[in-house]
C-alpha cells in the first residue's frame, strides 16, 4: 500500500513538474471576455508571482471591459505585483483592450498594443432598462413598498425621473473620476490631457501610442519578448498558462445547469461598468 501511495505521489510531482518545462519560463495569463469576477484571475496570477520557475508574467488581454469592481480589482493586484516584486509584467492587448481592460493594463510596466488594438474607451456607463410598456400591455402592475425615493431609482417597472436620473449622474461622474485619476498618475499625463481623451472614444493601437496611452506597438509574440528581454532571457524562452481547473462530475453539471437558466438579474438590476456598449 506505501509503495502504491509513494508511486502516485512521485507521479504527481513529475506531473506538476512538467507544467513548467524550464528553470525560467514566461507566465501568460489570459484576460479574455467581458470581466464579471477578478478572484480566480488574481489567484493565478499570485501563483505566478511566487513561482520560482515563472521569470516574467505577459498579460494576454482581448477584452472589451466589464464590471467596475472586478476590472479595479485586477489593476490593483497587478499593479502590487509591480511595486513589490522584480517580475516583469508586460501586457499584449489583442484585438480588443478597452474601458475596464485598458483599467487593467495599466497596472503593468509596460503595455504593447497592435497597431489595430481597439484600446481607450475611458468612460462608465449604467443600463437601465424600462419594461414599463411591456407591464401595460400584459396588464401587469407594481405596487412598491420603499423607504426613501430612491430605492427604486432605475427600476425597470417604472420611467426614470430626472430626479432619479440627476442622481445616478453623480454616481457615474465619481467612479469616471476614479477612473481618469488612475490614467493620469498611469501614463504620466495631465488632467486636461486626459479629459481630452476621456469621453468614451475607442483608439486603434497606433493613435494609443500617439496619444500615450500605451508604451509600444507589436504582435504578442513581440510583447513576449520584451518580457523575456525585461527578464534578462533569450527570446526562446517557453511559455507557459495556468493550469487547468480539476473539474469533478458534479461541478460541470452545476456549470452546465447554471448556463441553462437566465440570469434576471442582470435585465432588472443596473451595473456599473467600466465597457464598450
Amino acid at each position: 500500500m506505501l509503495v502504491i501511495i509513494g508511486a502516485f505521489v512521485l507521479w504527481f510531482s513529475f506531473q506538476k513538474e512538467d507544467h513548467y518545462p524550464a528553470a525560467a519560463n514566461i507566465g501568460v495569463l489570459p484576460l479574455h471576455g467581458i470581466i464579471l469576477e477578478s478572484q480566480s484571475w488574481i489567484k493565478d496570477l499570485t501563483a505566478y508571482s511566487k513561482n520560482d520557475r515563472i521569470a516574467a508574467i505577459l498579460i494576454d488581454i482581448d477584452s472589451p471591459g466589464g464590471a467596475v469592481t472586478p476590472s479595479y480589482e485586477i489593476y490593483r493586484a497587478l499593479k502590487r505585483i509591480r511595486e513589490t516584486s522584480e517580475k516583469p509584467l508586460v501586457v499584449s492587448m489583442g484585438s480588443l483592450a478597452a474601458s475596464g481592460g485598458y483599467m487593467a493594463a495599466m497596472g503593468a510596466d509596460t503595455i504593447i498594443a497592435n497597431p489595430t488594438s481597439i484600446t481607450g474607451s475611458i468612460g462608465v456607463i449604467m443600463n437601465f432598462p424600462d419594461f414599463t410598456e411591456l407591464i401595460e400591455k400584459v396588464g401587469v402592475k407594481m405596487n412598491v413598498v420603499k423607504t426613501g425615493p430612491y430605492k427604486d431609482a432605475g427600476s425597470p417597472y417604472r420611467h426614470m425621473t430626472n430626479q432619479d436620473a440627476t442622481y445616478y449622474q453623480g454616481v457615474i461622474t465619481d467612479v469616471f473620476e476614479q477612473f481618469k485619476e488612475i490614467v493620469v498618475a498611469e501614463r504620466d499625463l495631465t488632467n486636461d490631457q486626459v479629459s481630452a481623451l476621456a469621453d468614451g472614444r475607442v483608439f486603434s493601437g497606433r493613435q494609443a501610442l500617439e496619444n500615450g496611452l500605451v508604451d509600444g506597438l507589436g504582435t504578442f509574440n513581440d510583447a513576449k519578448n520584451i518580457a523575456c528581454d525585461m527578464a534578462g532571457l533569450d527570446h526562446s524562452t517557453p511559455t507557459v498558462y495556468p493550469p487547468e481547473p480539476k473539474r469533478t462530475f458534479l461541478r460541470l453539471f452545476l456549470d452546465e445547469a447554471g448556463s441553462a437558466i437566465p440570469d434576471w438579474s442582470r435585465w432588472t438590476s443596473a451595473i456599473v461598468q467600466y465597457r464598450m456598449p
